[in-house]
């Protein structure tokens, strides 16, 4: 499965006996991920970020580590108030005036 994240990009494709491997790369942790970790909680699936690609605040960057193999962390960074958030939806909705819209 693919997920529709601009952060999540295909680096490479390994040819196989029987088929081949595809690796993507996560630009924000700047990680490697087989195709089978894409289904993952620590990787794509439980990730953040590809929930706000289309609604992001144009204030808010998102960042994603990942720790040690199967485990992750997401965050946002406000720029504009110099802080971060591990889940910035309510803090964002009811006091931020420069959404982007």
């Amino acid at each position: 499965m693919t997920y529709d994240c601009k952060f999540l990009k295909l680096h490479k494709k390994i040819p196989l006996i029987e088929n081949e491997l595809k690796i993507y790369k996560c630009l924000l942790g700047n990680a490697l991920l087989k195709e089978k970790d894409l289904d993952e909680k620590w990787a794509c699936k439980g990730c953040k970020v590809k929930d706000f690609n289309d609604k992001i605040c144009i204030n808010l960057i998102p960042q994603k580590e990942f720790i040690k193999r199967g485990v992750s962390e997401t965050f946002f960074i406000c720029t504009l108030m110099n802080v971060i958030f591990k889940e910035p939806e309510e803090f964002c909705l009811l006091n931020c005036k420069y959404r982007e819209i």
